[in-house]
């Protein structure tokens, strides 16, 4: 995944190559996708034909995406399972014979694409990207757009494959990753991001007498302005809220009285805190339910706990409490939960006898 910002004094490294080589690629298939689907179906192209493609398994998580983002079209919010399952889902995959006359090896190829779009770009490993491997993830990719004849995307792909060759053989005079093009808000430090302005001029339009402002709306007014920054948004792993999150001494993120009914979250500056912050609800004896009501002998699965807690809280969110995962919320409340990690992150909550 592309950094939030990256000076031009610093090279890319794979990763980021990798990261634009994805974008690149969803580019043209979320085209191609709707342009087919269009053609065949009208005005019924979505959400009628792309539900029963997605089924009941990937449709949610699609509707989802659009309702947080509705700013962009909806081909925008498709990732590659998504396009992979309309590629391959009965009722649509006629579309695309002409294109990908061998299923077998089309699903590969987009279950490849999704793979590495969840494990190595959505999720960036700590260790280095090798150019083998970089070489390895496109190939699919590269592969696909030659099918469905996307040239144009392909040239743009081998040029960035290129491109991290150059760089490994000549360190000092590798490429420069690109900056998000703008000027920054009125009175913002200039070694501040462009994008913290932005958000501070989309905010001013939008907020309420209290300075709050619906995200959604700023989201909306912000990309009117600067549409270009959309790629840097779909870049953050929770979209556009996830990026107000990572400055929390600028912004305050949270859910007013009235956005826990809607649940839509609300966002205003940090300066303008000019009443305290609403009381937030007591979430332990909602959790003590829900753990009191496992059969599980070695607890619940934190993960599965969370989404049964904010049923019965509307508008929770853990973030809210100071914590950046649930269990590190649990974790404060010792005298009443066990937390018992097990192999690859995952905890258990029981309670305390």
């Amino acid at each position: 995944m592309l950094p939030l910002e990256v000076p031009r004094s610093m090279s890319w490294d794979n990763a980021d190559y990798l990261g634009r080589a994805l974008r690149i690629w969803l580019r043209a298939f979320r085209t191609l996708v709707r342009t087919r689907l269009e053609a065949e179906f009208g005005e019924d192209w979505y959400p009628s034909e792309v539900e029963k493609a997605l089924g009941n398994h990937l449709w949610p998580d699609l509707k989802k995406n659009i309702d947080k983002a509705p700013s962009r079209t909806v081909e925008e919010s498709f990732d590659p399972s998504h396009i992979r399952q309309i590629l391959i889902a009965k009722g649509t995959r006629d579309l695309f014979a002409d294109l990908f006359p061998h299923r077998d090896l089309l699903e590969a190829r987009l279950q490849y694409v999704a793979v590495v779009r969840n494990t190595e770009v959505a999720h960036p490993r700590d260790t280095e990207l090798t150019l083998e491997e970089l070489d390895e993830y496109v190939g699919p990719m590269i592969v696909l757009l030659s099918q469905a004849g996307s040239s144009s995307a392909v040239a743009e792909i081998e040029e960035l494959q290129r491109q991290a060759k150059l760089s490994r053989k000549s360190p000092d005079a590798s490429a420069e990753a690109p900056e998000v093009s703008g000027r920054s808000g009125a009175g913002q430090d200039d070694s501040e991001p462009p994008w913290i302005g932005w958000v501070g001029e989309a905010l001013a339009s939008t907020r309420d007498t209290d300075g709050w402002g619906r995200v959604e709306e700023v989201e909306r007014a912000l990309l009117n302005a600067h549409p270009d920054f959309r790629e840097v948004i779909e870049d953050a792993p929770d979209g556009f809220l996830d990026l107000l999150r990572r400055r929390p001494d600028i912004f305050e993120v949270t859910r007013p009285s009235r956005a826990r009914r809607e649940g839509r979250p609300y966002v205003r500056l940090a300066a303008d805190r000019t009443v305290p912050k609403e009381e937030l609800p007591d979430w332990t004896p909602v959790l003590l339910g829900v753990v009191d009501r496992a059969r599980e002998p070695r607890g619940r699965l934190a993960s599965r706990v969370l989404p049964k807690v904010k049923n019965l809280i509307p508008g929770f969110d853990f973030r809210e409490y100071g914590h950046s995962t649930f269990p590190d919320l649990v974790a404060t409340r010792s005298d009443l939960f066990r937390l018992t990690h097990r192999g690859r992150g995952k905890a258990f909550i029981t309670r305390r006898s």
